[in-house]
């Protein structure tokens, strides 16, 4: 009975149930083996303060607003398997495992499941994706949102049930609550009811427009984001007063990263202009309306910022490779001399058997072809399927092993011993202690030092004293018996050469506690004035 249920499974369904669980695989395989970088350090810092608090108010007294709902995942699952690298990675990990059947479905509503099952197998093998789905940050979370809140908004449109736009603004509110920039999802359903259901407004627009449930909720919810992305982010009037240019960055890097797949998913969406309009329009305003922003009106160049719309590349050249490998095996299937034969006299009611063999040979090949242009596109770069407890992210986005030296620091601090941090987000997790100072910098390189207070005396994150200029650094270490200054590669890039110069000539450096690797650097100094 087990056996005839199996066999009664869609082939499809199992092929995904697989996919699954390997990408969940390769997404926790040693979780907790590399160290928090920077960004991650926000995270925790966050995530901590809320299991305290119940609200993510920093030590400093700020609120941490950015990717509320990730903090809150994080705050939860560190609140219930620990404090640890692995828990607060978790959430990444589960919802980037999700994600891989949520584009399978996405992709079979509006294509086929050939396509699905190739969308699925990028996003499954995917290095980036592997990767930013093991970061104690917001980014996989946005993904999650934003594909699910196009499948519902996708699903209404086209069946106009209440449930698929209850299910359209919550997915929304979530994505807003991950990243503000899920606020272009506001502007991909206005643009695309305008140009997909431009009767349907102007019947809306007609004099019962306000008797119509759907329309007015819809209305009010996209107000409502509207004011509150404008009054607690700032964001319209902060992104339209940007003027930037990365451009040639952002599509260097999609290149280098996914050579093949980027130029087919750009050709599977031109096809699918041609074939699938309405669905091809969704998904072309989707990925072009957050291109725009980010490389127009967005100060800092960061290629994580490009993650979230990795799937719709993938979903475009699962339907080029399923239009290729469907035209290569009809084309096969004819020149192979099938149905050369003269026709027999066959019931009118069923196909001829010429053709129901073309038909069966077809079956076969299209598959076939899809296997063979899908591993050319993977083979380049860009996909792994080994589990692996390192993984490279890219250069804006450092890795340096904090773990590590902060572990030489503890294995080696004495009592008195002052401690400088470039990075006291971090710190505060991995030393026994918190840093003693912040040695600020402008971390973003946007001509900000994020040093607050009446005399900005104060890291906005931990709340450490910041030492802000050469002469506050010289006269602590002249001052302290003895001390530690952790100096990771973003920082001694951005720091004056002044300090920098003063650091390399005045304090010993530990090789011992530092690590440099091209994925991130980092050093430790220490000084013993002989005070103590």
């Amino acid at each position: 009975m087990i056996y005839a249920g199996l066999r009664r499974l869609d082939p499809c369904i199992v092929i995904l149930l697989l996919l699954t669980i390997f990408g969940l695989v390769l997404r926790i395989y040693g979780l907790g083996y590399q160290s928090f970088w920077y960004d991650e350090g926000y995270t925790v810092n966050a995530a901590l303060a809320m299991l305290d608090n119940g609200w993510p108010i920093l030590p400093s007294g700020n609120f941490y607003g950015h990717g509320l709902l990730n903090t809150g995942l994080t705050a939860a699952s560190m609140g219930l398997f620990g404090e640890t690298e692995a828990a607060a990675r978790l959430p990444s990990v589960l919802f980037g495992a999700a994600t891989i059947p949520l584009v399978f479905f996405f992709t079979r509503r509006i294509c086929d499941k050939k396509t699905a099952l190739i969308a699925s197998v990028l996003l499954t093998f995917s290095i980036v994706e592997i990767a930013w789905s093991r970061q104690a940050r917001m980014y996989q979370l946005l993904q999650f949102f934003y594909i699910l809140s196009l499948y519902c908004f996708y699903l209404f449109t086209q069946e106009r049930r209440n449930r698929y736009l209850t299910l359209t603004i919550l997915s929304t509110i979530c994505a807003v609550l991950t990243h503000t920039f899920a606020f272009s999802l506001i502007l991909i359903y206005l643009i695309y009811l305008f140009f997909t259901d431009i009767k349907d407004i102007k019947r809306y627009l007609s004099k019962d427009f306000l008797k119509r449930k759907q329309t007015v909720i819809f209305a009010a919810c996209v107000v409502i984001l509207l004011v509150l992305g404008e009054v607690f982010f700032n964001v319209f009037s902060r992104v339209w007063g940007i003027k930037m240019n990365y451009f040639e960055e952002y599509s260097t890097y999609l290149k280098e990263v996914f050579p093949i797949v980027f130029y087919m998913g750009i050709v599977g969406l031109l096809v699918m202009l041609r074939d699938n309009l309405k669905p091809a329009i969704l998904l072309l305003l989707a990925l072009v309306v957050p291109f725009y922003i980010i490389c127009f009106h967005v100060q800092m160049l960061s290629f994580r910022y490009m993650y979230f719309l990795l799937p719709i590349f993938f979903l475009s050249c699962g339907y080029v490779i399923t239009y290729i490998s469907d035209l290569l095996s009809s084309l096969m299937a004819r020149r192979s001399g099938v149905g050369a034969e003269p026709a027999a006299p066959h019931d009118e009611a069923s196909p001829p058997p010429q053709m129901r063999r073309r038909t069966q040979m077809s079956k076969y090949l299209s598959p076939a072809f899809a296997v063979i242009i899908l591993g050319l596109a993977m083979y380049p770069s860009g996909f792994n399927i080994t589990p692996q407890n390192t993984h490279y992210l890219d250069w804006t986005a450092p890795q340096p092993d904090f773990k590590h030296a902060y572990g030489f620091i503890n294995d080696n601090l004495g009592d008195g011993d002052v401690v400088i941090d470039t990075w006291p987000a971090v710190g505060s997790f991995y030393l026994n202690d918190a840093p003693d100072y912040w040695l600020a910098f402008d971390i973003a390189g946007t001509d900000g030092v994020y040093c607050i207070g009446g005399d900005e005396s104060r890291d906005v994150y931990t709340n450490t004293p910041c030492i802000k200029d050469l002469n506050t650094l010289e006269g602590i270490v002249n001052e302290s018996g003895s001390g530690w200054l952790v100096m990771e590669g973003l920082a001694s890039f951005r720091l004056p050469d002044a300090t920098m110069e003063f650091i390399e000539g005045n304090l010993s450096l530990y090789d011992e506690g530092s690590v440099m690797t091209p994925a991130g650097q980092i050093q430790v100094y220490g000084w013993n004035n002989g005070n103590n």
